[in-house]
């Protein structure tokens, strides 16, 4: 499948029955066996941005796929996404990033959770969830 014609898809989402997740994990199936799979992370986290409270799985297979494009555009797209639309999962997502990349990196990565925990407008449970991430953070 060509990569415009699964973004396509991906956007025709609603991600309301199980027949629409079972599309979805086909699709990030055929995304990481595309070439140009990193074209679907931008489509792939507004999903998430969309539909902020789904149970994708933890981590489910759009996290997964997601991931796959660390150090391939996967990090950028997710700060973006971070702010516009902070989530749950893309929240647990920016800990994840944290945790796989040199201390020297961490920094702007954290500075992204202390923005999300002073955004008074997000959701409590946002919020206290990327608090928790950095008082580990802080811990180390």
């Amino acid at each position: 499948m060509e990569i415009a014609e699964i973004i396509e898809s991906l956007k025709e989402l609603q991600i309301l029955t199980e027949d629409d997740f079972d599309i979805l994990n086909d699709l990030c199936e055929e995304i990481e066996q595309n070439v140009e799979g990193n074209k679907a992370i931008k489509p792939l986290l507004g999903i998430l941005e969309s539909h902020p409270y789904v149970d994708f799985g933890l981590p489910g297979n759009i996290v997964h796929t997601l991931e796959s494009f660390f150090r391939k555009g996967y990090e950028d797209e997710l700060v973006n996404s971070l702010q516009r639309t902070p989530t749950l999962h893309t929240v647990w997502m920016l800990n994840r990033v944290i945790n796989g990349v040199e201390k020297k990196e961490r920094k702007k990565y954290i500075d992204i959770l202390i923005n999300i925990v002073n955004k008074k407008e997000l959701d409590e449970e946002i919020i206290e969830l990327a608090r928790e991430f950095l008082d580990h953070q802080n811990e180390e």
